[in-house]
């Protein structure tokens, strides 16, 4: 009888013995297999809806969302989206909730994947099936955004720095041509290298090469593009031979000066002390050389309209302001990829524009005319995110 109740007992702690083993079995087997499975699924998910996200302007979000699904597998299986699984709608961080199908515009896509019992195709389970469960679901989803190519305001490509006070923001010109007094935070600036700043600094979309950094405090993330920032190849094509009216090709700028529109060569323009150019029509000035800023001076567009001034500014060294160019303001659109900027106390551009570097010791303020409608080239024509 003893002998019988030892066997009992021994049987008991077998069973037992089987069971934590099989338990611990699925622990570590099922329940990696699971995890795995998981990854698998969220990656098939994300990829899905980034994909989905560059056919939403075209319709065919769906479409690629199957496609780029079907390049992945789950468990060994090919992952397929039914159309229940694709949802489009409007992303808004502000918003709750951030992504609904009922509000606009149109710039998310959310897609939803399951390996499930409901599905039949749920992630079988080896040991815990000895247990009685026999398979575990698994659902995941993500949720991509596209954004509009990025905006071109204003770039130093081999660095911004502004020891204090940084304003970047954007306005219209064609609502308000005096952006101080009504400004949002839509500007841009950006480079391939760095941006830093010190105290109050007020930036909106900050845009980096893809090794250059920052030190700003932003509400929002910079973006980090794939490629440099191109270097704009600059046409002097056609630049006149003589100016209009025989202006000098080495223009000095005293009080206030108001030129006809057309199209100007220099080889400098120097502002002296509280000087004022501007232009009664819209025009077009090529530059091979310096625009020097004494103090307090002043270049601004027909109408105060950025886009009614193009300036284009070459040669190695080249300057645009100077080291005693405080108080100044300009008001055009400004090609000048080889020349730096120097702002030194109080420094406003209104517009957009590109330099080598851009330079200024106290309060620079850079407006980005968003009527420009200005886009960064080789950036793409869109912007896709995941944002969960």
């Amino acid at each position: 009888m003893r002998q019988t109740g030892h066997r009992g007992v021994s049987t008991v702690y077998a069973v037992f013995a089987l069971v934590v083993f099989c338990a611990f079995c699925s622990l570590g087997v099922d329940l990696g297999r699971v995890q795995l499975a998981r990854s698998e699924l969220q990656a098939a998910a994300d990829a899905a809806a980034r994909h989905a996200a560059t056919g939403l302007a075209d319709g065919t979000a769906l479409a690629k969302a199957r496609a780029a699904a079907s390049d992945n597998k789950v468990d060994g299986q090919t992952v397929w989206i039914q159309p229940g699984d694709v949802l489009l709608g409007n992303w808004d961080a502000a918003s709750s909730p951030r992504f609904s199908t009922a509000r606009a515009p149109l710039n998310a896509v959310q897609v939803s994947l399951a390996r499930s019992h409901a599905n039949g195709n749920a992630i079988p389970l080896l040991f815990a099936a000895i247990l009685g469960q026999n398979a575990c679901d698994v659902r995941v989803s993500a949720i991509a955004t596209v954004a509009p190519a990025l905006p071109k305001g204003f770039i130093g490509l081999n660095g911004v720095t502004v020891k204090n006070n940084l304003i970047s923001a954007g306005y219209n010109s064609m609502v308000n041509t005096v952006p101080a007094l009504s400004y949002r935070a839509a500007g841009m600036v950006g480079s391939n290298v760095s941006i830093t700043a010190a105290q109050n600094e007020v930036a909106g979309l900050v845009v980096l090469g893809p090794s250059a950094s920052h030190n700003l405090n932003l509400a929002e993330p910079p973006v980090w593009i794939e490629q440099p920032i191109l270097t704009p190849m600059l046409d002097f094509a056609a630049a006149p031979t003589d100016n209009p009216n025989g202006l000098p090709k080495d223009l000095t700028v005293s009080g206030n000066t108001v030129l006809p529109g057309g199209t100007y060569h220099f080889n400098s323009i120097t502002l002296r002390n509280n000087a004022s150019l501007s232009f009664s029509a819209p025009a077009t000035l090529y530059i091979d050389g310096n625009v020097t800023f004494l103090q307090s001076g002043h270049i601004t567009a027909y109408g105060s309209v950025p886009s009614n001034l193009r300036i284009y500014q070459r040669g190695a060294g080249t300057v645009f302001g100077g080291s005693t160019a405080n108080n100044i303001d300009v008001c055009a659109v400004i090609e000048a990829p080889q020349t730096a900027f120097v702002g030194w106390n109080g420094a406003s551009l209104k517009g957009a524009a590109t330099f080598l570097s851009i330079q200024a010791k106290n309060n620079l303020e850079l407006y980005y005319d968003e009527s420009l409608h200005r886009t960064l080239d080789g950036a793409g024509p869109s912007r896709v995110s995941l944002v969960k």
